[in-house]
């Protein structure tokens, strides 16, 4: 492989900026200036948008010196004014924002069949593991944390977020441009269209300024917004959220009879739902019966007194109905 090429020291740069900037701003032709970059690269490599800047003028320079073309001061000095200061922007973030670097800690990932006696993941191997045990090297394993509580491990997830944020926050403007842009064109206060069941016809609404949907029926025949019941605000169910700040509601489903409803909730972002129950009506109150760690899909029996779902392995996948 090549070797890395040296940084360009900061003399070597400052001359590379002003001799570009004074050559661009005082009328210099391309074809020169491709001159002196090429003559600048072979003292000092650059790297960055200083290197850019001297890839770039290489190949114009040799158009525009065929063509007898030159720039005056105000095309080419705001040219060089650009590649300067993207250079100097790019230099500064790469000298003082430093990445974290998740120390490396020698750890064995066991294959084949647990030792006797073994517990926790080692022994997790299933019923037909291999006889002759082999290991991996995983330097990296102490990252892992399941509870996601281990507070050293999310110090580096900070730095890590902390240091993401510092390298993109020229991009800051620009999200913000992007995110108001998609947000024009979404319906923020909308209603489905609703289907029929029963006497009922169930759908659901969104209201700008809160950041879930919210179910309701109307008696079937009637128009929209009249005789509105609410049977479930999610926005509500987030708020009474008391073990994370991530709420996903998986699935609502009303009972055959339209007296319960049926719903599934993730309270922790693991994609673990909860199976929950609610009394329909006029007063209607959640009911205290909770069916922990299900799949997100939920569907009643042919009455109200039975209910499918599907129930999560350790892994978290489903496999029991």
């Amino acid at each position: 492989p090549k070797p890395k090429p040296e940084p360009m020291t900061s003399p070597a740069r400052a001359v590379l900026r002003l001799v570009l900037g004074l050559g661009l701003g005082s009328g210099l032709g391309f074809g020169e200036m491709s001159s002196v970059a090429r003559a600048l690269s072979r003292l000092q490599p650059a790297r960055g948008f200083g290197a850019a800047a001297l890839s770039l003028y290489a190949p114009v320079g040799q158009q525009g010196h065929r063509g007898g073309r030159r720039m005056g001061w105000l095309g080419g000095g705001a040219i060089s004014a650009g590649f300067v200061a993207m250079s100097t922007t790019t230099t500064t973030n790469e000298e003082t924002v430093a990445a974290p670097v998740a120390e490396k800690r020698p750890h064995k990932v066991w294959f084949g069949a647990p030792l006797e006696g073994a517990e926790g993941p080692d022994a997790q191997k299933g019923d037909n593991a291999m006889t002759e045990r082999k290991y991996l090297m995983d330097p990296y394993f102490w990252l892992r944390d399941d509870e996601r509580k281990n507070e050293e491990i999310l110090g580096h997830l900070r730095k890590e977020n902390e240091y993401a944020l510092a390298q993109t926050s020229h991009l800051e403007a620009l999200r913000t441009k992007l995110y108001d842009e998609m947000k024009s064109h979404i319906k923020e206060t909308d209603a489905s269209s609703g289907y029929n069941s029963g006497p009922w016809t169930y759908y659901t609404r969104t209201v700008e300024g809160l950041g879930y949907t919210i179910h309701c029926r109307r008696a079937r025949g009637t128009a929209v917004g009249t005789d509105e019941e609410v049977i479930l605000d999610e926005n509500e169910v987030s708020k009474a959220n008391t073990k994370s700040s991530q709420t996903n509601v998986g699935d609502a489903e009303e009972s055959p009879n339209h007296t319960l409803l049926a719903y599934t909730v993730d309270e922790s972002g693991f994609e673990t739902y909860d199976l929950k129950f609610k009394a329909l009506g006029p007063g209607g109150k959640e009911l205290d019966e909770v069916v922990p760690e299900v799949d997100s899909g939920v569907e009643w029996g042919k009455d109200e007194s039975v209910i499918y779902y599907t129930k999560m392995d350790e892994q978290h996948r489903p496999y029991q109905l």
